[in-house]
């Protein structure tokens, strides 16, 4: 009867507590990539920071715009490097993340706080809700949506 019961245990750990284990370890995996991802951006890493969207990545960005299609990485990089070349300094960070995984797809909100410094020297406070959604591709994590828009009223 203990055997039984600690096969049962074993089994109840191995179906129950390990799936959860590596859920978390995936959460924590995506925090992770997505604060790299906001480094790349402060050190201009421009490369870097394309190379965790997927091909076909889209984006609302904060300004309101309509939606920024998807290009190719190499247009991305291009695109990315001129605001880095005209000037512009992003010194932004992710705060108060939440994942959510669905296999192999994850939504990952949370607010962009920080400044942007523009080419002619004017400093512009950030405050963005932020949403992203990731898809699992060769085992990593990349970005094919994102969207931000400006808080309004609470500060998170």
């Amino acid at each position: 009867m203990k055997r039984i019961v600690a096969v049962l245990g074993g089994l109840w750990a191995i179906m129950v507590v390990a799936p959860a284990a590596m859920a978390q370890s995936a959460e924590e995996e995506i925090i992770a990539a997505q604060h790299a991802h906001f480094e790349t951006l402060r050190s201009g890493g421009t490369r870097a920071h394309i190379a965790e969207h997927a091909p076909e990545a889209t984006s609302f960005d904060a300004a309101g715009g309509l939606l920024v299609e998807a290009q190719s990485l190499e247009e991305q990089v291009r695109d990315l490097q001129a605001v880095f070349d005209a000037g512009t300094i992003l010194n932004s960070y992710l705060r108060h993340l939440q994942v959510r995984i669905y296999g192999d797809a994850a939504v990952v909100t949370g607010y962009i706080m920080g400044t942007t410094t523009n080419p002619d020297g004017s400093v512009v406070p950030v405050m963005d809700r932020r949403t992203a959604v990731l898809i699992r591709q060769g085992g990593e994590w990349k970005e094919v949506h994102s969207h931000a828009s400006p808080v309004v009223g609470a500060q998170p």
